[in-house]
């Protein structure tokens, strides 16, 4: 083989590892857009991108997935409801400090809505 074919054989190889890479990143993105969409199911979303190298149709619907809000999945597993926990009551000498600090706010709002009388010039 001349120089020529060898050449033409690193070409060859180039051009197909270019093309499978290429092909490997487009169907990587509708995963990168959940992420960035800050979707709860991105990775989910990027593994049924990724089968769609196998699968063509799930690559399109990954896709679609990806820029809708639908979580799959969610519809049978309910989360548990928080209940609110009363607030802890405050200790005695904080609870006089709070009365304090109201009766303080109630004295100095009766001040404020007193208007100012006028001077005369």
């Amino acid at each position: 083989m001349d120089k020529l074919d060898y050449i033409s054989l690193g070409l060859i190889f180039v051009s197909v590892i270019v093309i499978v890479l290429g092909i490997v990143k487009i169907h990587c993105y509708p995963g990168k857009i959940a992420e960035e969409r800050g979707h709860p199911q991105a990775k989910a979303i990027e593994v049924t991108s990724l089968l769609g190298l196998i699968a063509f149709p799930l690559w399109m619907f990954a896709l679609m997935w990806a820029y809708s809000n639908a979580i799959i999945g969610k519809l049978y597993r309910e989360e548990p409801v928080k209940e609110e926990k009363p607030p802890k009551p405050l200790p005695e000498f904080l609870e006089k400090h709070r009365k304090h600090r109201k009766e303080a706010d109630k004295t100095s709002a009766k001040t404020e809505d007193k208007p100012e009388p006028k001077e005369k010039q």
